[in-house]
């Protein structure tokens, strides 16, 4: 029986350790993790196949055009009989300044989005997906976590949900029969990072931790849709957990740039 292979982009992060995590108690699933703490991939290739071996292993891929091109173009993708990618790396900036005014900053293009959003959550997730699309001939997942402020579009995330609308075009043109891409619309997370880059978010607000979503509720629920719809097309899902003072209001500028100064700037 061929075998599954998800690759995770960003497996050391608490979604991406959560995911690789259920995935590896499944059968017949390997696992490449992408991370920029461990060995190149170029270190896995096999002197004699010429492949990347067929097991589960951590390994480094630049995010540049030739070396996503040649990490995916040695993978042995006639041995699995289904392909998932999942991208758990991106930037979730709040643009505003410690005086509560909106700014965008690392704009070198001079698009009006900041460079680093667009690079990781958009320039790389395309360009991996296209390079598995091209040469994967079986059935192919696509997975990227977008948020819930997403639909609301406050001023302060501009680059964050702008960057998202592009993503979300780009993953429509790109489904097919053979090709599902996935866009999991999420709350905030549970977990050490979270609580790093937004470290006044329970002390000075009224957040309540009991509404956040689990890093292992998240994978699970990644896991268990793509189960489901194990075909292609576009899907969007929502994840979170009822919070019941929660409103549309809360992202609206003159309610959320009070509390995102209290969650962000160390006073």
């Amino acid at each position: 029986m061929k075998k599954q292979l998800v690759i995770i982009n960003g497996v050391t992060g608490a979604i991406g350790s959560a995911l690789m995590e259920k995935y590896g108690q499944k059968k017949n699933v390997v696992i490449f993790g992408l991370t920029r703490k461990a060995l190149s991939w170029r270190d896995f290739v096999g002197s004699k196949a010429g492949k990347l071996p067929l097991v589960t292993f951590l390994c480094s891929v630049a995010f540049d055009i030739q070396d996503v091109a040649d990490f995916i173009g040695n993978i042995n993708f006639e041995e699995f009989s289904r392909v998932t990618y999942v991208h758990c790396v991106g930037a979730y900036l709040f643009e505003i300044d410690s005086e509560g005014h909106f700014e965008i900053e690392g704009d070198n293009d001079k698009d009006g989005i900041n460079d680093v959003v667009k690079f990781l959550s958009y320039d790389v997730l395309s360009l991996f997906s296209k390079n598995i699309i091209l040469r994967a001939k079986n059935n192919i997942d696509c997975v990227i976590f977008g948020g819930l402020a997403d639909r609301h579009q406050p001023r302060i995330l501009y680059s964050w949900w702008n960057t998202m609308e592009k993503t979300e075009a780009f993953m429509k043109e790109n489904a097919s029969g053979k090709v599902g891409m996935f866009k999991f619309d999420i709350s905030s997370v549970f977990c050490p990072h979270e609580l790093l880059m937004r470290p006044f978010v329970f002390t000075q607000t009224d957040a309540d931790q009991t509404a956040w979503l689990s890093p292992s509720m998240l994978a699970s629920e990644v896991v268990r849709t793509l189960n489901v719809n194990n075909h292609g097309g576009f899907h969007k899902n929502d994840v979170f957990r009822h919070w019941e003072g929660f409103s549309a209001e809360y992202y609206m500028d003159q309610q959320m740039v009070p509390r995102r100064l209290a969650e962000t700037i160390n006073k």
